[in-house]
């Protein structure tokens, strides 16, 4: 890759990167002050420090001399529970004696996790007990396999969480190591804990306090990795901070958020579902993510009896792999227009190219663009109000096909859109306020939409109060529309008041689609029936 176009690549993932963030944001609502301060405490020590590539030799040889391993986690990214395995394996064939201190576990469920490891309960039994999606709520599938590393190799695991703010839990994992300490005083400590908690000045200073030595790794630093970006070097592999400190980047930072932003969306369970994706097999391979989405297409057909369909014409890609857009396709119209959809993180179908993209591997929206690959569509493009009702219809029938694989999936309610703005109210600041600007608008807007429903009838609607010229806005607020339209069809499908066939004619051959819509949508909740302010 010459010097120019390692440029226009960093340029690519770096805006690909803020976009993920934005829509973070988006969808949490303003950022917890707490949060924010240990955020900043964390990020600003990868931000100044210097660093050189090392061996994991040099990390197990400063493991040996510490009382501590403290290894960060990011909840819901399965590489960052990987390379947990791996190290602890890596300590195991070097003969180091260790024990492990868990985050993901509550200490007043210290039993049901000794239970699991001495094989006395299994895993249905040990999420039960344990309340999982609860007390964690990441995907079981990764930390799952943790639990079977230490099972198999008959490793001491402990129990050091509890529920409470940030500082509170700090406080009092640090208390729970000290007595993990006591207990197994001849074997280091192996902790896998949020990468919050690593700033310097939190868990690691409170076990210096007790007089402990600790050894910190860190993962997936997002300045460390575009520092070498931007130089030309390779970011992607174990470096020494200072030390006792060290970093490991396995995982790009935009793959990083992405993982985040789905579970934001969808939460961890959504993955556990019947055709649910799982990112690593039981021994730890790779998932042909074809296949899975093969799957996908195969219950739709089934489900909406669409045998007369292909299931195996179609190219799959995610943020992996962008080699697509090279493609002189995406020079001109549509394909221009696609592209910059795909810049902003966002799943789309071309039926062009039989190309299903989306930013992760992610169940619902892979879903909805499996349900777009059969339905052969592209997503309408344009401003007019014909355009307007088959973009609102495009959605629903995504959303809905998602909906069906996976009846877990929410969009926007009354009462989320009223927590989000008193959220607002109450705790953003001007910085929040302006990175979600967006969102608001949207929110206004489609509250909007839904009074002229009411109150008009939808007699003589015009595009023109709801489509801007900016294009992500155009399209996220045709989403919501879709979304909230589905949500109404499915629940009449489960209530038995319209059939699968009718679903199947609403999605395939339909041709009013205004007037579908319109006699739906009115049964919508009323969101402008809330007194939305800022």
């Amino acid at each position: 890759m010459d010097e120019k176009e390692r440029l226009i690549t960093n340029n690519f993932y770096f805006k690909l990167l803020k976009n993920i963030k934005r829509s973070i944001r988006e969808v949490q609502g303003p950022e917890d002050p707490e949060i924010r301060k240990y955020y900043r405490s964390y990020a600003s020590f990868l931000e100044k420090c210097h660093f050189k590539e090392v061996s994991y030799k040099d990390l197990i040889e400063s493991a040996k001399l510490s009382d501590f391993l403290l290894v960060g986690d990011f909840h819901t990214l399965f590489q960052a529970q990987r390379e947990f395995i791996k190290v602890v394996d890596l300590l195991q064939k070097v003969k180091l004696p260790v024990a492990v201190g868990l985050e993901m576990v509550h200490k007043e469920n210290q039993k049901s996790l000794d239970n699991y490891l001495e094989g006395k309960i299994g895993e249905k039994e040990f999420i039960e007990e344990t309340d999982y999606f609860k007390t964690w709520g990441f995907d079981f599938l990764s930390y799952g396999n943790i639990l079977k590393y230490l099972k198999l190799n008959r490793i001491n695991a402990y129990a050091i969480n509890k529920e409470g703010s940030l500082i509170e839990r700090d406080n009092f994992i640090a208390e729970s190591l000290d007595s993990v300490k006591k207990k197994e005083n001849k074997k280091l400590i192996v902790v896998l804990i949020g990468d919050l908690h690593l700033a310097q000045n939190h868990l690691p200073e409170k076990l210096k306090k007790k007089g402990y030595t600790s050894t910190i790794l860190y993962q997936n630093s997002e300045s460390v990795t575009k520092k070498l970006m931007i130089k030309g070097q390779n970011p992607y592999t174990l470096f020494k901070l200072r030390e006792k400190i060290f970093l490991v980047n396995n995982t790009p930072p935009w793959i990083k958020m992405q993982s985040y932003l789905t579970y934001l969306e969808h939460g961890a369970e959504a993955l556990s579902i019947k055709y649910g994706y799982s990112p690593v097999k039981e021994e730890e391979e790779e998932v042909d993510f074809s296949a899975t989405v093969q799957n996908y297409i195969k219950a739709l057909k089934d489900i909406f009896t669409l045998h007369n369909k292909k299931d195996d014409d179609f190219e799959i890609y995610t943020m992996d792999d962008l080699s697509f857009l090279n493609s002189s396709y995406f020079k001109k119209e549509p394909g221009k227009t696609y592209a910059s959809l795909i810049r902003e993180a966002k799943s789309i179908y071309i039926n062009k190219h039989k190309l299903i993209y989306t930013p992760y591997p992610d169940v619902n929206y892979t879903v909805e663009e499996s349900m777009h690959y059969l339905m052969e569509k592209d997503l309408p493009l344009g401003n007019s109000e014909e355009i307007l009702w088959e973009r609102i219809h495009y959605f629903f029938s995504g959303f809905l096909a998602s909906k069906v694989i996976n009846p877990m999936r929410q969009t926007i309610s009354k009462s989320s859109l009223g927590q989000f703005f008193q959220r607002i109210e109450s705790a953003a600041t001007e910085k929040d306020k302006k990175y979600l600007s967006r969102q608001i608008a949207i929110y206004f807007a489609m509250a909007d939409f839904f009074e002229y429903i009411n109150k008009k009838g939808g007699s003589d609607l015009a595009v023109r109060g709801f489509a801007y010229a900016d294009l992500s806005y155009h399209y996220e607020l045709s989403r919501q529309i879709g979304y909230q339209l589905a949500e109404i069809i499915f629940k009449e499908y489960n209530e038995e008041r319209i059939s699968g066939r009718e679903i199947k004619h609403i999605i395939f051959t339909n041709t009013d689609i205004e007037g579908f819509c319109l006699n739906f949508l009115k049964k919508a909740e009323d969101f402008s029936a809330y007194n939305l302010k800022m």
